[in-house]
């Protein structure tokens, strides 16, 4: 009888040992290659998004050199003819509808532009706060699973121990 409850606990631990052994494998190679995949997903879009908010930023940047050109072209006093063409032209790029009665008047285009200018910088820097907002939303997310990466790294690493110490106590009971 004390034979066999030797050999019963014996068994026990053996098999909870390889049962806690099979369970960390499993964490580790399903949960935690589960969660890097969607941590890629997600730095992914975060690095998209990035490429968004420096395209948004360029394209900025080159509509405030043809403001900085509109405004040199008015103080250089360029014929009329073509300080409306190219004011007419930037503001047909950033949709600005030009009334009829103001097409061929120089300062009241220029004003017009100005606005058209100040609406364009308004609209951008919304549309780059917003998108990086959620940038910083897919980082977060990504660091959230990170964290639920390590913490489940260290369950896996705590039942391969523990199972690694069950299979081997069956020699205390030998």
């Amino acid at each position: 009888m004390k034979k066999r409850l030797k050999y019963l606990t014996s068994v026990v631990l053996i098999l909870s040992g390889v049962m806690m052994t099979v369970i960390s494998a499993v964490m580790n190679s399903y949960l935690v290659t589960e969660n890097n995949d969607k941590i890629k997903s997600l730095h992914d879009q975060a690095e998209s998004i990035e490429q968004t908010i420096m395209q948004l930023w360029q394209d900025y940047q080159l509509f405030e050199l043809k403001k900085d050109t509109a405004i040199l072209l008015v103080a250089q006093e360029t014929p009329q003819k073509y300080l409306i063409n190219f004011i007419s032209d930037v503001l047909n790029t950033i949709n600005v509808a030009i009334p009829p009665k103001i097409e061929d008047n120089s300062e009241q285009l220029y004003t017009l532009f100005l606005k058209g200018v100040a609406q364009y910088k308004q609209h951008t820097t919304d549309q780059i706060n917003r998108i990086y907002g959620e940038k910083l939303d897919f980082l977060t997310q990504a660091r959230e699973l990170e964290q639920k990466n390590n913490d489940l790294s260290n369950i896996a690493l705590f039942f391969q121990i523990m199972g690694l110490i069950l299979v081997l106590s069956k020699h205390f009971f030998d």
